[in-house]
């Protein structure tokens, strides 16, 4: 196999990540929507829409909220949105860890890029705006 060959791969294995993850988001949403309907909450309280980063990596969480917002985020909201999504960390302050996944996963052309203004998002929104 040729180089152009696995980026190629890789470039399809992330769209069927992305389309994947909006398909459980989805699922998510409406598993919580009929729990709402019939007055059946989980087992712990919290049902699986409000926590949606529970058990996933770092790298999942950060690109699934900027996919799901569909725009440009400052790192501050980033965070918030992780947090109230349930993010698990050990880390005692996640600002750190989050500012260098961002910088990490926009090296390279990874997915992510960061704005003019600060703020960060994913590289295929800029693809589809040029």
């Amino acid at each position: 196999m040729q180089m152009a060959d696995y980026k190629g791969v890789i470039s399809d294995l992330r769209t069927k990540r992305d389309a994947l993850a909006h398909e459980m988001r989805r699922l998510e949403e409406i598993i919580a929507e009929l729990e709402r309907m019939t007055g059946k909450a989980p087992q712990d309280g919290m049902s699986a829409s409000s926590r949606p980063f529970r058990g996933q990596t770092l790298k999942a969480s950060i690109e699934a909220v900027l996919d799901s917002e569909r725009s440009f985020l400052p790192i501050q909201e980033v965070i918030r949105r992780l947090e109230q999504g349930g993010l698990e960390s050990k880390a005692k302050r996640l600002y750190p860890s989050v500012y260098s996944t961002l910088f990490r996963l926009s090296e390279d052309d990874g997915p992510i890029v960061k704005s003019k203004d600060g703020k960060w998002g994913l590289r295929k929104w800029q693809a589809k705006s040029e």
